[in-house]
């Protein structure tokens, strides 16, 4: 009785976050000012040196007004590559593509 009670609680946490998450992607993201390059650079590299969380945000595609949010630490690859590492992910993220960039 004592795991069905259990059992139950978690699966109405689990709804609970699926229906947090689709009203997540359901709204808009507010866009940020587009950054020029060199406040960009200069914020990678503090970003980069000093182990700073950071808000990022990038422009999706190319000519649209879709973009995505992403809050966590910057790191980079042996190869270079620039990545994000959030709570649930690490993401590749293409330098050419940020917009917006703040350390936190």
């Amino acid at each position: 009785m004592q795991n069905a009670i259990v059992n139950n609680q978690i699966h109405r946490v689990k709804s609970f976050k699926k229906i947090l998450i689709n009203i997540k992607t359901a709204l808009p993201i507010e866009k940020k000012e587009q950054l020029d390059a060199e406040t960009i650079i200069d914020r990678l590299n503090l970003a980069l040196s000093f182990d700073k969380p950071v808000k990022l945000q990038i422009n999706c595609e190319i000519n649209s007004d879709k973009v995505a949010n992403f809050t966590g630490k910057l790191l980079q690859s042996n190869k270079g590559s620039l990545l994000i590492q959030t709570n649930n992910d690490l993401k590749k993220i293409n330098p050419t593509e940020i917009r917006f960039l703040k350390l936190i």
